[in-house]
């Protein structure tokens, strides 16, 4: 039963940095959606925002848990990748896509410390805004797919060996 939920504390580490993403993603759709609502200008360049944008962002996390329930806590810092395009379609609705890449580091703590799993997510999230009057609604959603590698120290004699492996559950969270 502990390994059973210990896996699933570690699955939740590893899908924060999709969740993050989709922060992300809503942010920028709220950029759009105000600087089209106000026909606003690029402030750099002062070049009015384009029908079509292609854009990324780098980002990054840190994710905890204590021991719980005989359920070892862990630490797990995650750091990420968003390349996106999206279009407006009228002057009320922009729709648009994300590739997502992160990859998370998470250290167990209590009586598995020292043992870690490296991971890789991979999404793909869409988004789509519609600007009413005084209302507007964000839509996103994300399908990921994440490969773990986990790690555990086994000290014997003296002697350290690491052993790996890899897995590849997929986790689809929704977001409206």
């Amino acid at each position: 039963m502990g390994d059973e939920q210990s896996r699933r504390s570690r699955a939740r580490a590893a899908t924060a940095p999709t969740f993050d993403a989709l922060s992300i993603v809503n942010a920028h759709a709220n950029t759009l959606r105000l600087a089209q609502a106000d026909c606003a200008t690029d402030l750099a360049t002062g070049d009015s925002y384009s029908q079509v944008n292609v854009w990324g962002q780098a980002f990054g996390g840190h994710a905890s848990q204590d021991a719980r329930d005989n359920v070892d806590g862990y630490s797990a810092n995650y750091g990420g990748l968003l390349i996106g395009a999206d279009k407006a379609l009228d002057d009320r609705w922009r729709v648009g896509g994300v590739f997502q890449y992160a990859h998370t580091a998470i250290n167990n703590s209590d009586n598995t410390s020292g043992d870690s799993t490296g991971v890789n997510g991979y999404g793909l999230i869409g988004y789509a805004s519609f600007t009413g009057s005084p209302w507007y609604v964000n839509l996103s959603g994300s399908a990921a797919t994440f490969q773990y590698y986990p790690l555990a120290d086994l000290a014997t004699v003296g002697v350290c060996f690491m052993l790996g492996g890899q897995a590849e559950p997929d986790e689809s969270p929704p977001r409206i």
